[in-house]
Order: structure tokens, then C-alpha cells, then sequence
């Protein structure tokens, strides 16, 4: 979050794994807290809105590369700035959250 405070930048684009959304609070014992799944990723997306961003995502399954026979789930994130809208999103009815 410093970065894109500091930076500012336009658009930032993310892709991660789908259990990006479940980010939360670690416990004691290093393993996350159960209840407390999705705060730390819900108090982030709050951040990038008051930073002024409209901030966008989808999970979408896609073929992996390098040939393995598979489909992953994959976590993506649009957040601007800019006051545009993303064409990409419209046409893939993309979750706000």
C-alpha cells in the first residue's frame, strides 16, 4: 500500500491465486485465524479506495502453461485512479466487492 501512496499510480493490475481474497490475521502458531479470514485483503481494498482508487476483481479459471494438462483458478484485480472505466471488466461483469 506505501507504494501506490507514494507512486500513484494510474492503474495497477494484480494477479494472484484465488486464496489471495482469504487473506488474513496469522495466529500465534503461524497459521492463519479462521474467523478473521478476508480482513487483512477487506482493510486493504479499503486503503486503495480512500487512496482514491475504484477497485475491481474476478476469479477466473485458466489453462495452465508449459503443458500441464490443467485449469487454475486465478485471483485478478483491477484498481484506477484515472476516472476510466476498464473495458476488460465490463465485458467480463467484474465483482466490486
Amino acid at each position: 500500500m506505501r507504494w501506490a501512496e507514494q507512486v500513484r499510480p494510474d492503474v495497477i493490475l494484480m494477479e494472484n491465486v484465488e486464496e489471495f481474497r482469504g487473506w488474513g490475521p496469522i495466529g500465534n502458531e503461524g497459521q492463519p485465524i479462521k474467523e478473521l479470514e478476508g480482513q487483512t485483503f477487506e482493510l486493504w481494498v479499503k486503503a486503495l479506495r480512500k487512496a482514491g482508487y475504484k477497485v475491481q476483481w474476478r476469479e477466473a479459471s485458466v489453462p495452465a502453461d508449459y503443458g500441464a494438462p490443467t485449469i487454475r483458478k486465478r485471483f485478478f484485480m483491477i484498481a484506477r485512479r484515472d476516472g476510466r472505466t476498464d473495458r476488460l471488466a465490463q465485458a467480463h461483469a467484474w465483482g466490486t466487492g
